[in-house]
């Protein structure tokens, strides 16, 4: 709203505003129900409604650029619309860029953005792992020759790595996780064709697991709405502090670097049902 985009400009924010978009075929909404769109049929009426919306905030000075899209399946018709939604920013704010996000932004994929999204100016890429970070930044300096972004970043994510014999993947320790955040952001800012990285997730995720990316915490991380006194700093924010000040904060969040069970330090450790175990963790230290 044009009353949130004053805020932020107030305090001298500007902001990348995501317009969000539909994949080309099957959806699955927010409840589980599947969905079907159509961006032939609905292109009309997306072009129209997508005009108010920048007739009404874009000239606004909190914008700094437009996000078409968050890793909407890269197919023609998709990358048609979002085009056209370029052209209609361009045409009323010509020094206002344009995007859209990818996922690890293969070559097959930025050559379907260059080749059906010609008039998108940016491309912003979700990867995680400073590994995965280093191939995105060879593929887009290869491949797209335009600015590009990080529109996520942050440490290997719960979809990759080892998993327990029952199937959940394993979590790496607070060090870990801030050692590989780190590393990620090191090659981001170091690379000349790089416009920067916007990290995740400044507040908690929810998925997956509630410890994963989050660099705020409360006591009950299911609450909804939790007012700013109840977060708590995770080892990834106190990282990201660094690598924003260039020191950690005078507070920093506690840490635990190994967790033992029955002396065992293996993640995969099974106890049968009603035998008793003993558990040990090793805080790593803290500045209080």
């Amino acid at each position: 709203s044009s009353d949130l985009l004053d805020r932020l400009h107030e305090v001298g924010l500007r902001v990348i505003v995501g317009h969000w978009m539909p994949h080309e075929g099957r959806n699955v909404g927010r409840e589980g129900w599947p969905w079907e769109h159509s961006y032939e049929r609905s292109a009309e009426a997306m072009d129209r409604e997508f005009t108010a919306v920048v007739d009404r905030i874009g000239g606004h000075p909190a914008i700094l650029m437009w996000s078409l899209g968050n890793e909407v399946r890269l197919e023609p018709r998709y990358l048609a619309q979002a085009d056209r939604f370029s052209r209609i920013v361009h045409a009323r704010h010509p020094d206002v860029p344009t995007s859209l996000t990818m996922v690890n932004a293969p070559p097959e994929g930025i050559a379907l953005i260059r080749d059906h999204a010609p008039d998108i100016d940016v491309i912003g890429a979700n990867v995680y792992g400073a590994g995965a970070v280093t191939t995105a930044l060879s593929n887009l300096r290869e491949h797209w020759r335009k600015p590009f972004y990080f529109s996520e970043f942050g440490p290997t994510g719960p979809w990759w790595g080892p998993q327990t014999s029952w199937g959940v993947r394993f979590e790496p320790g607070a060090t870990a996780k801030a050692a590989d955040f780190a590393r990620a952001w090191e090659r981001i800012a170091g690379d000349p064709g790089c416009l920067g990285g916007c990290c995740f997730s400044w507040g908690q995720w929810q998925r997956e697991r509630v410890s994963y990316f989050s660099m705020l915490l409360t006591a009950d991380p299911w609450k909804p709405r939790p007012t700013a006194d109840e977060h708590r700093f995770t080892p990834l924010a106190d990282e990201l502090a660094r690598l924003w000040k260039g020191s950690y904060p005078a507070r920093r969040a506690p840490r635990i670097d190994r967790i033992e069970i029955d002396d065992r330090t293996q993640c995969d450790i099974v106890v049968p049902p009603g035998r008793p175990f003993t558990a040990a963790a090793e805080i790593g230290r803290a500045h209080v």
